[in-house]
C-alpha cells in the first residue's frame, strides 16, 4: 500500500488538515506585549507585522477553564486515553447547548491541545509506518449531510484516495468511501474524531438513519474517541437514541455515549459573580496590549454580562472585537467605550433580552 501523501496545503480552509494544525500551534506563536512608549518609536513596517500578529492573536484567545466545564473536560481527556484500551464498542461523547455558549471552543481547545502533544508542537508528523500523523480530525457538518458526503469530508481531511473508490469496487459508493476513510484513520493513528453542527442531522428521518450506524461503526473499529457537537441534540436529531422515542431507548449507542449541557453563565448569586469576575480575569491574562490590562474587563464586569447573556462565545467575540479596536483606535486601551462599540452577536442579543 502507499505511504500517505500529502496533498493539501491551504491553511485557510477550514476543512483541511493543514487549517487546524495552523490554529493548534498558533498559541505558541502568542506576541509579546510591548509597552505603548516603545510601539511609538517602532518603524513603521515592524508596527505593522507587530498590529497584525496582535490581531490574529485576538482572533481566536485561547479557550479559559470554568467551573462549568471541569467535568466534561476530564472526561474528554480520559476517553481520549483510555479509549484505545477498552473493549469495543468504545465510549464516545457528545456536547450540547444553545448557540454560543462555548460549545465548540471546549472541543477546540483539549483537541489542539492533543495535536500539540502527539506531534511535539508540530516537529513529529510521520508514524512508525511513515504515513501522515494525524491525531485529530475534525468534519463541519451542513445541512445537507448524507453517509457519502460525510465520508467524502473525512477522506479530504486525511487527502485519502476517493476517485478510485467512487468509479471502482462493488457496494454503495457512501459505504466504500467510509471504508477508505476509516483505513486511513486507523494508518494516520487518528485518536479523537469530531463533528461539529451536527443538529443538522436528522437521524430520527428514514434517510438519515445510516448516519447513526455510521458513528456507531466508527466507535467499533477505530481505537478514537468520536465527539458530536451540537445543539439541543436528542430533540432534533434522534442520534442519542437512534431516531427512537427516548423511553424506547434501550440501545448501544446511547449507552455508551457520555454528555455535557453548557449554558449560558448565571449572574445572580456571589459565587455566579465571582466566577464571571474569573473568567474576565482570564481573558485580560490573553490580551497582547501596550498598557496594563488589569481591569479592562472586570472593571466592567456588570455590563459586560448585560451585554452577552453570560454566553461564552458571545463575550469570546466581543473581547476581540474590542481588543483589536484598541489597537487600531485607542491607543491600546480598552474603555467601556470601546467595548460597546464591538459587535455582538445575535444569538447573545436574544439571549439576554
Amino acid at each position: 500500500m502507499a505511504k500517505h501523501r500529502t496533498i493539501f496545503t491551504d491553511t485557510h480552509d477550514p476543512q483541511t488538515k493543514e487549517s487546524f494544525a495552523a490554529a493548534a500551534l498558533r498559541v505558541l506563536s502568542r506576541p509579546d506585549p510591548i509597552p505603548v512608549f516603545e510601539l511609538a518609536a517602532m518603524p513603521q513596517v515592524s508596527r505593522a507585522r507587530y498590529d497584525d500578529a496582535r490581531r490574529r492573536w485576538h482572533g481566536e484567545l485561547e479557550y479559559i477553564e470554568i467551573s462549568m466545564t471541569a467535568v466534561p473536560l476530564a472526561d474528554l481527556r480520559l476517553l481520549i486515553k483510555y479509549n484505545p484500551y477498552n473493549p469495543r464498542p468504545r465510549r464516545g461523547m457528545w456536547i450540547d447547548g444553545p448557540s454560543t455558549t462555548g460549545k465548540t471552543a471546549l472541543a477546540r481547545y483539549v483537541a489542539y491541545q492533543l495535536y500539540r502533544e502527539r506531534t511535539k508542537n508540530g516537529r513529529d508528523l510521520r508514524t512508525a509506518s511513515g504515513d501522515e500523523r494525524v491525531p485529530v480530525m475534525w468534519i463541519d457538518v451542513d445541512g445537507v449531510a448524507t453517509l457519502k458526503s460525510l465520508a467524502e469530508l473525512m477522506c479530504e481531511y486525511l487527502n485519502a484516495e476517493k476517485t478510485a473508490v467512487l468509479t471502482k469496487g462493488r457496494g454503495e459508493p457512501g459505504y466504500r468511501l467510509v471504508n477508505e476513510a476509516k483505513k486511513w484513520a486507523t494508518r494516520c493513528e487518528t485518536e479523537l474524531i469530531v463533528f461539529d453542527d451536527v443538529h443538522h442531522l436528522n437521524n430520527s428521518s428514514a434517510q438519515h438513519d445510516n448516519l447513526g450506524d455510521l458513528l456507531k461503526n466508527l466507535a467499533t473499529v477505530l481505537p478514537a474517541t468520536i465527539l458530536m457537537i451540537g445543539a439541543d441534540l436528542e430533540k432534533r436529531t434522534g442520534l442519542l437514541n437512534e431516531g427512537v422515542a427516548p423511553s424506547y431507548a434501550q440501545t448501544p449507542s446511547t449507552k455508551r455515549n457520555g454528555g455535557a449541557l453548557l449554558y449560558p453563565l448565571p449572574y445572580s448569586s456571589k459565587q455566579d459573580m465571582e466566577e464571571w469576575r474569573k473568567v474576565l480575569k482570564g481573558f485580560e491574562r490573553r490580551l497582547v496590549l501596550g498598557r496594563d490590562v488589569r481591569g479592562m474587563l472586570t472593571d466592567h464586569a456588570d455590563q459586560l454580562w448585560e451585554w452577552t447573556g453570560g454566553y461564552m462565545g458571545g463575550l469570546q467575540t466581543l473581547v476581540s472585537f474590542a481588543a483589536n479596536i484598541a489597537i487600531d483606535e485607542n491607543d491600546d486601551q480598552i474603555t467601556l467605550d470601546v467595548l460597546a462599540r464591538a459587535p455582538r452577536d445575535l444569538a447573545t442579543q436574544r439571549g439576554w433580552r
